[in-house]
């Protein structure tokens, strides 16, 4: 998999690279609608209100996800979630203090004619205009969270630690956050924690990649 690697020196970068990260997150937001939310919990059942952590409708996050309008939002209450989750359309993922993705032991997603090499935590695929944050994720055998073929993607505030276990023989394992051919896409205020690839990557594997930003990441 040949990866770009993203390297921030200077002050005058991060500020070069944050002003510009200010305009992509404006974009990456400008279209979501608010519809409400579906909320996820380890205690959600089918038939809740769902207006809440406590009534939440859903255990799954791929289901509220499924369940969820383009430009809606999904709410993932505090625990740990045994997945890997895929987002296809727009809208905006929120993880809560204490929410928790473990991908470890998922299966490896594939797009169109390549496998990944790994799992991952969770994944933005062929879409736009959708936010990732709040999320602790781990286990991951490949990237933590991987944005793929997108435009218009927002993945802040997320921490990703211990992931990208898988030995890569051909070109490198996981990494915390991987823009993956994507577009106007932005990885701000992010911690990256002991990610056997790395911190954050910029690749082009399945396309052209261009106008993304990676900035105040830790």
């Amino acid at each position: 998999m040949r990866k770009i690697p993203i390297a921030l020196g200077t002050a005058a970068s991060l500020l070069a690279f944050g002003a510009t990260a200010g305009a992509a997150q404006a974009s990456a937001t400008s279209h979501h609608h608010h519809y409400g939310a579906e909320f996820v919990s380890p205690h959600g059942a089918a038939g809740g209100a769902d207006t809440s952590c406590a009534t939440a409708a859903y255990s799954d996050i791929n289901a509220a996800v499924a369940a969820a309008p383009w430009g809606g939002n999904v709410v993932v209450c505090p625990g740990t979630y045994d997945t890997q989750v895929v987002i296809s359309k727009s809208l905006h993922l929120y993880g809560t203090h204490g929410a928790v993705i473990n991908a470890a032991g998922q299966t490896p997603l594939t797009v169109g004619t390549h496998t990944l090499p790994g799992s991952d935590g969770i994944i933005v695929l062929k879409t736009s205009d959708v936010k990732v944050s709040g999320f602790k994720v781990t286990g991951a055998s490949y990237d933590a969270i991987l944005v793929a073929a997108s435009s218009h993607v927002w993945v802040t505030r997320n921490i990703t630690i211990n992931n990208g276990s898988y030995s890569a023989k051909s070109g490198g394992s996981g990494v915390g956050v991987d823009l993956n051919s994507s577009t106007w896409s932005a990885a701000t205020r992010n911690i990256v924690i002991n990610n056997d690839g790395g911190g954050l990557e910029i690749a082009d594997d399945l396309g052209p990649a261009g106008h993304n930003v990676a900035a105040w990441n830790y």
